[in-house]
C-alpha cells in the first residue's frame, strides 16, 4: 500500500512519515507543534528501517512531493486494525504537519 505526500512550496525539505493505532492523545514536539498521532509500539517501528515502512524519510522532490509505502505483513491478526499516519516536513526543526490519514488493514 503507497500514499502520496504533498506538501506545496516545500519543495527540496526534507520530511518523515510516522505511524499509529491512535491519534490521541498526540505529540507536543519542541516548539509546541502538535502531531496527531499516539507514541506506542506502531510509532517507533514505523520511525526504523525494517522493510515495512519504505521511504518514511527523505527530501520532498522539486514538485514537493514524495511517495511512502506500507509493506502488509501476510498475518491474519493484523485484519481489522486500524493505523493512523502523519507527516512532517522539517527545516532546521518542525515546519508543517499533515492531517492524519487512518487505513484499516483488510
Amino acid at each position: 500500500m503507497s500514499g502520496g505526500l504533498n506538501f506545496p512550496g516545500e519543495d527540496g525539505f526534507s520530511y518523515q512519515v510516522a505511524a499509529s493505532l491512535g491519534m490521541r492523545p498526540g505529540i507536543v514536539a519542541p516548539g509546541g507543534t502538535y502531531i496527531p498521532l499516539s507514541v506506542d509500539p506502531v510509532l517507533f517501528l514505523s520511525l526504523t528501517d525494517t522493510g515495512i515502512f519504505r521511504n518514511f524519510a527523505g527530501t520532498l522532490a522539486t514538485n514537493a512531493r514524495a511517495t511512502a509505502s506500507w509493506r502488509i505483513p501476510a498475518i491474519p491478526a493484523l485484519r481489522g486494525i486500524r493505523c493512523y499516519f502523519a507527516a512532517v516536513t522539517i527545516s532546521g526543526g518542525i515546519r508543517s504537519v499533515s492531517n492524519p490519514i487512518g487505513v484499516t488493514v483488510r
